[in-house]
């Protein structure tokens, strides 16, 4: 009797964890997908980008170096998949309780100053 209750929780906190890795799974895709559709990974990002920089700095006087420019024949590109491998590589490592007390170990060793943590 008591190792079939324990069978049957065990079953129903495996299907809960496939649900909740499922639902993840989906909020990835889906997160991707708006980014895709955004052009986050695309090599007109730059040119939006430049572009509103160039609104931004209209009436400063200050000039900025200009950034590091690469070329297109040897930059490496991000695929779609690719992206959501790292996403998902990212999300696994970032979960990481280790991690997690190791950031904030130096967020607090830096007094939780964001420039000089970064």
């Amino acid at each position: 009797a008591n190792s079939e209750r324990i069978a049957r929780d065990t079953k129903a906190r495996r299907e809960k964890l496939q649900t909740l890795r499922d639902k993840e799974d989906a909020t990835g895709r889906q997160m991707l997908g708006r980014a895709l559709e955004q052009g986050i990974f695309s090599g007109d990002r730059d040119k939006k980008v430049e572009g509103a920089e160039a609104e931004a700095l209209k009436g400063e006087t200050k000039k900025k170096p200009k950034p590091f420019q690469l070329d297109d024949n040897t930059r490496k590109k991000l695929t779609p998949e690719g992206a959501e491998d790292l996403l998902r590589d990212l999300t696994d490592a970032y979960r990481d309780t280790g991690f997690q007390m190791q950031i904030f170990k130096l967020a607090r060793d830096v007094e939780m100053d964001k420039h000089a943590f970064l």
